[in-house]
């Protein structure tokens, strides 16, 4: 274990926690249930939930292919549409956003390429993944 502050029975909780909500909301925006003006705040928190959950687990102990697998799927799930609309749109509520630039984004990118470096993912993945 990483992590010397939480025990394995709190990262498991607290992962097996995230697991249903991402696939509730993968299973929601699948079925077409989300409403219109919901679905890219929806896959922003999907994005933040996987990202959280890429975290937990190398906290947790997972071994470095496990978590490097879940940093990959992150990236390649809705990272790409998240990161866009989250680094340029400020979220009020309901149906409401505003066109501004947020630091959070850079928090997020910082902390996906640092993972990135700790479990030695080839750094052409991290320049190819847009293109």
């Amino acid at each position: 274990m990483r992590d010397k502050i939480k025990d394995s029975n709190y990262f498991k909780s607290y992962i097996d926690e995230l697991n249903e909500i991402i696939d509730f909301n993968i299973s929601s925006l699948n079925k077409g249930s989300i409403p219109e003006g919901r679905i890219l705040w929806v896959k922003m928190n999907t994005f933040n939930y996987q990202l959280n959950k890429t975290i937990a687990m190398y906290s947790s102990g997972y071994s470095f292919d496990r978590v490097s697998e879940q940093l990959i799927s992150t990236i390649n799930g809705f990272f790409i549409e998240a990161w866009v609309a989250n680094s340029t749109k400020v979220h009020l509520g309901a149906d409401s956003y505003l066109d501004q630039y947020t630091i959070d984004p850079y928090g997020k990118m910082l902390r996906m390429l640092s993972i990135g470096l700790l479990l030695n993912i080839n750094v052409d993945f991290f320049c190819n993944f847009s293109k």
